[in-house]
């Protein structure tokens, strides 16, 4: 399916983890971005793991409340692209 969009996959190499940088810089980021909300909240303790899952549910929720927009649209342009493809 990704020929489709005249791209051709690439993989990265095992010995080079740094390799995929978009991925990597990603996870950095959402790593930061729980620390500094601990330290917003003053405590890393939860109750129960269904308070922390909780926790990361929302922060990622509010990370991705700019995207909601922006991914709606990029949806709709690769239907209307892919129509007939099938």
């Amino acid at each position: 399916m990704i020929k489709n969009y005249g791209v051709k996959p690439q993989r990265t190499n095992p010995i080079s983890p740094k390799e995929n940088g978009d991925v990597e810089q990603s996870q950095q980021r959402v790593k930061r971005a729980v620390e500094q909300a601990l330290l917003l909240r003053g405590s890393h303790e939860f109750d129960g793991l269904a308070g922390g899952r909780q926790f990361l549910k929302e922060l990622i929720r509010l990370r991705n409340a700019d995207r909601r927009a922006w991914l709606a649209e990029e949806i709709a342009v690769m239907r209307a692209s892919s129509a007939g493809w099938f």
